[in-house]
């Protein structure tokens, strides 16, 4: 069976001898950076990043201690984390450097984060209203509105974004 991977193997090889082995006078490798090459593609970093992860950060605001007890979603913010590290810290020197190919394992990570926020809102939110009617406060039913909200507004960002790219649209 290990024979099927012999070609992918090779490929790989083939696709990243330019990393590893550069040309005469190219600089090659994995490089260490604070954010350089993410700064090639926004100016405000902070706000970029912000935005990107509203949802999650604002899940984590409002369900901090369920990080101790909800294994499913602590791992999905450990994977969050250490994908935002890779992106952030690391880099492909030479001329693969302004690709920004450590950014795809922090688009994974996003995904992680939201899917991980996502279903413990839903888990949360169903205990919630499954209780008795004198249990529910307005505090709580404003912390859901907010979060659905913040849901909604990146599900409508993120259909723009793909309606963007069926007109023509590149991804940066």
């Amino acid at each position: 069976m290990g024979v099927c991977f012999i070609p992918t193997f090779a490929d790989l090889l083939y696709q990243f001898k330019g990393v590893f082995v550069p040309d005469e006078g190219a600089e090659g490798g994995i490089g260490f950076c604070f954010g350089e090459v993410w700064m090639l593609y926004c100016k405000n970093f902070p706000a970029a990043l912000l935005l990107g992860v509203g949802f999650p950060i604002v899940i984590l605001l409002f369900h901090y201690k369920e990080m101790l007890k909800n294994t499913l979603y602590r791992f999905s913010w450990q994977i969050y984390a250490m994908s935002f590290a890779m992106a952030f810290l690391l880099y492909e020197k030479g001329f693969r450097k302004p690709d920004f190919n450590f950014s795809w394992g922090y688009m994974y990570g996003i995904f992680f984060a939201f899917t991980g926020g996502l279903i413990l809102m839903v888990q949360t939110q169903g205990t919630y209203l499954s209780k008795k009617e004198e249990h529910r406060s307005w505090k709580r039913l404003g912390v859901m509105a907010v979060e659905w909200c913040m849901y909604l507004a990146h599900l409508i960002c993120g259909l723009y974004y793909f309606y963007g790219f069926l007109r023509g649209n590149m991804y940066y």
